[in-house]
This record gives structure tokens, sequence and C-alpha cells, in this order.
């Protein structure tokens, strides 16, 4: 079996700021959960991980 290719995620340069403390966040955008964007990247994903599981063995028990 082959590694998998996995789609594309974008990053975007958010940073928040909690009391002094810088914290990034660069899968903010992925929070939009009903934005264009992020419905294809669900699709994307999904179609990987679908795909991967009907190839293996087993798979109709991880499906159940």
């Amino acid at each position: 079996m082959t590694a998998p290719v996995y789609p594309h995620t974008c990053t975007v340069d958010q940073i928040d700021d909690y009391h002094s403390t810088l914290v990034a966040d660069p899968y903010r955008w992925l929070e939009e959960t009903d934005s264009p964007q992020t419905k294809d990247w669900i699709e994307a994903q999904n179609a990987l991980t679908f795909g991967f599981l009907a190839r293996i063995t087993g798979g109709d028990g991880i499906r159940r």
C-alpha cells in the first residue's frame, strides 16, 4: 500500500494575545464550518479517508 497523499491545508497568520502570551492559530479558518473553503477541505479529507478504508482488510468491521 502506498503512502497517502494528503490534501493541501492552508495556514493563516493568526496570532492571539492572551494576557501577553502569544498563541498561534494557523488553522483558525477551519472553524468557519460553513465556508466554501472549509467544506472543500472536509470533502477532500473524507475522500482520502474513505478511499483508504475501502482498500484495507477488515474495512467492513471499521465501518460497522
